[in-house]
């Protein structure tokens, strides 16, 4: 059986960027859990997007990056 394979091709910077394998479905149904999101550091981040945030003490999770009210 093969996988479902969603792709798309992205305008990002190749130098940098790097691919991540979601390993829960806290983001679902949106991104679900073995996904793979590409990551481009060197993207500035706009209000609504999805962006990958690693903490200090270096757990790391996707968030959508909302407004400060």
């Amino acid at each position: 059986m093969r996988p479902n394979i969603r792709s798309a091709t992205l305008p990002i910077e190749q130098k940098h960027s790097y691919a991540a394998r979601v390993q829960t479905d806290t983001m679902s149904p949106v991104i679900k859990r073995g996904d793979v999101v590409l990551v481009d550091p060197n993207r500035a981040a706009r209000c609504g997007d999805y962006v990958v945030v690693q903490l200090m003490d270096g757990d790391v999770f996707i968030a959508q990056l909302g407004r400060r009210t």
